[in-house]
């Protein structure tokens, strides 16, 4: 369990990552209405894609949905972890701006008050962003080659076991920061148990 200080600091991160996650979950059902508006009614005069083309979609948009689980498991895996907590930890670094360089003055002091495993595991949290932006990424992708399918075949109902598919790994790979830290906290001490 993380200490309620770390719990408090790291809030802002993990309701960002929930919007995130849920804007691209919504927008899995912005591509299901564009491809019935732009794709037209079943029956309607289709482009002539070639069948490896289709098969290629086929193939490809469930494959990137499971390369989103890959991902998420091999970004987050008990090794990675590690080696992210291993690191040197800077609170001024932690507590700056990544566009600016600027420095929260009034984080800092929160971030020096923490224990230093507390520390690192923000700065593991900061870093867990961009994996699980690519995760999503991937898994929405699925939808967005269902959308291409629909609209080229002018088939709208194609696009509906992508979006089933894709609305699934992102629901498989819900924002879970929470449980990440208190993994990630429990390899620590274990770790610290060994030496």
């Amino acid at each position: 369990m993380i200490s309620r200080e770390l719990a408090r600091l790291v809030a802002p991160l993990a309701l960002v990552q929930r919007v995130l996650w849920g804007a691209m979950l919504a927008t899995l059902a912005v591509y299901v209405a564009v491809a019935f508006v732009v794709g037209g009614r079943d029956g309607a005069p289709a482009q002539n894609m070639p069948q490896a083309g289709r098969w290629a979609l086929w193939c490809l948009g469930p494959a990137l949905v499971a390369g989103a689980f890959a991902v998420r498991r091999l970004l987050f895996s008990d090794a990675r972890i590690r080696t992210i907590l291993a690191q040197p930890v800077d609170a001024a670094v932690l507590a700056s701006n990544p566009q600016t360089g600027q420095v929260d003055t009034k984080r800092l002091e929160e971030l020096k008050a923490l224990e230093e495993t507390d520390q690192r595991l923000y700065g593991l949290a900061r870093r867990s962003l961009m994996g699980h932006l690519l995760s999503w990424a991937l898994a929405e992708s699925c939808g967005l080659m269902g959308l291409v399918l629909a609209i080229v075949e002018r088939a709208p109902r194609t696009m509906l076991p992508f979006a089933a598919v894709s609305m699934l790994g992102m629901l498989g790979l819900a924002p879970q920061l929470q449980r990440l830290l208190d993994r990630a906290r429990q390899l620590a001490v274990r770790d610290s148990f060994r030496e």
